[in-house]
């Protein structure tokens, strides 16, 4: 049975804030994104657009101890595998954790769920799923300025 790292919190947001007492505060948490088009004949298919964000991971140590990788692994609603990004941390075991707040940035060509999934990597590379984040994406058409 495996006895750590741990995700206390995995969102998507606009911003974070550190309190002086080491809080931390997430702002405009987000799980869905609209991308739209407005015009007299917008795209039936969705122009593709980059989405950006952070990435709030707060991760409880456990038993783990040492220096890890956090790998962050994409995948488009059509089962693509996207580019993925690792980010170093270091665990002291027990309660103890950290905030791991990185900033994200796809390019976004489907409508659909997007799945982001938080990969724990040990030594050797051994890669284990801490857990995953949603990301919806909707495409909405406006007709304006037509002359009927």
């Amino acid at each position: 049975m495996e006895t750590g790292p741990y995700i206390n919190v995995a969102a998507f947001c606009d911003m974070t804030l550190l309190g002086d007492d080491g809080a931390l505060s997430v702002i405009r948490i987000i799980d869905q994104v609209t991308n739209q088009a407005a015009g007299p004949e917008p795209p039936e298919d969705m122009p593709p657009f980059v989405f950006q964000a952070k990435l709030v991971l707060a991760i409880k140590a456990g038993t783990a101890k040492g220096r890890f990788a956090i790998k962050i692994q994409p995948e488009a609603p059509d089962g693509r595998t996207l580019a993925s990004q690792e980010n170093t941390i270091n665990l002291d075991g027990g309660h103890s954790g950290i905030n791991l707040i990185t900033d994200v940035q796809i390019g976004v060509d489907l409508e659909g769920l997007y799945w982001f999934d938080i990969l724990f990597v040990a030594k050797a590379g051994h890669e284990r799923l801490l857990t995953r984040v949603p990301l919806r994406v909707l495409y909405e058409r406006r007709t304006v300025g037509t002359t009927a």
